[in-house]
């Protein structure tokens, strides 16, 4: 890990500016750290000192580091501190595992956790944040960092629906019933134009046009 005072040291200048809705801080530097993880950092000071900054930190690992603290706030600064896990660090200092002096603000401190956090410092030390002399321990229940992170969705891939299969009932056919002849005097009597297509519906079973009954009219043809 890295040595020194700390891993990552913000200086910034930091107003403060009074309206009708309060006092409000404004950062030229602000750092936002988003799943990442601090593992084995040993430096004197702390892991992050932010001084006259912004800073916020969601969905991060503080892991196996020694330091007097892992997060430092001084000068007028800000920290948002969520879903961020502490695990296995040693906290060297009085203080606690955040620190923020009179003239800094914590502006959030949701769902963070700390586990097997071992110190050896004074017995005012915290085990969460320690602000204006006041320490707000972390839970021992950590939510799961990457929970809620958008993922890419899959594929297309085929449906969990069986494809489309023939019909279970059977395709569509003759009529069930006969189809119905016609006697031979009413065939006779129909007119061939009438009787040369089938009617709409299931085809009968008598031929389109009825055969003459007698020879037809004429001699026939000699050939020479």
């Amino acid at each position: 890990g890295n040595k020194g005072e700390a891993t990552i040291m913000v200086t910034s200048y930091a107003d403060k500016a009074g309206d009708a809705g309060g006092t409000t801080a404004s950062h030229s530097i602000s750092l936002k750290l988003q799943q990442t993880s601090f593992v084995s950092e040993e430096v004197g000071r702390s892991v992050i000192v932010n001084s006259g900054g912004n800073l916020e930190s969601s969905r991060v690992l503080f892991e196996n580091n020694v330091a007097e603290s892992l997060i430092e706030a001084e000068q007028g600064a800000t920290v948002e501190v969520s879903r961020t896990e502490f695990s296995g660090n040693e906290v060297t200092g009085d203080g606690g595992i955040v620190v923020l002096d009179s003239e800094s603000e914590l502006e959030a401190n949701e769902d963070n956790c700390a586990v097997d956090e071992g110190d050896e410092g004074g017995a005012g030390s915290c085990n969460g944040v320690f602000e204006d002399g006041v320490c707000v321990p972390f839970g021992e229940d950590c939510f799961d960092r990457a929970a809620d992170v958008p993922t890419q969705a899959p594929t297309a891939g085929p449906s969990d629906e069986p494809s489309a299969g023939p019909s279970s009932g059977p395709s569509a056919g003759p009529s069930a019933g006969p189809s119905v002849s016609l006697a031979p005097s009413i065939r006779r009597s129909l007119a061939p134009s009438l009787s040369s297509g089938p009617t709409s519906g299931a085809p009968t079973e008598s031929p389109t046009a009825s055969p003459s009954e007698g020879p037809t009219t004429g001699s026939p043809t000699t050939s020479p």
